[in-house]
């Protein structure tokens, strides 16, 4: 998927994406984010978002690959807003 897919890269995380009949999601961060509560509440924030907004991803497979640690929620949310725009 993250060879053959689409990669929209941004500032704190990057959306690989291709197109699918089913729906389906993943989160991945580095062990360098830093220790395991930072990459668990990134891995929340962003399931959250998906959570809230699941229209946004709507007929594709989506992996978020968590390239900063930025916990607050409305920064993440709209710069996953502008990616997905751009598919």
């Amino acid at each position: 998927m993250l060879k053959t897919g689409f990669r929209i890269p941004g500032k704190n995380v990057n959306i690989f994406t291709k197109t699918a009949n089913d729906k389906r999601f993943a989160v991945l961060t580095p062990k360098r984010l830093g220790n395991a509560v930072k990459r668990n509440k990134m891995k929340r924030l962003i399931r959250e978002i998906y959570r809230v907004h699941p229209e946004w991803f709507d007929g594709m497979k989506v992996v978020v690959f968590v390239k900063r640690y930025n916990p607050h929620f409305f920064i993440l949310e709209s710069e996953i807003r502008k990616l997905v725009t751009r598919i």
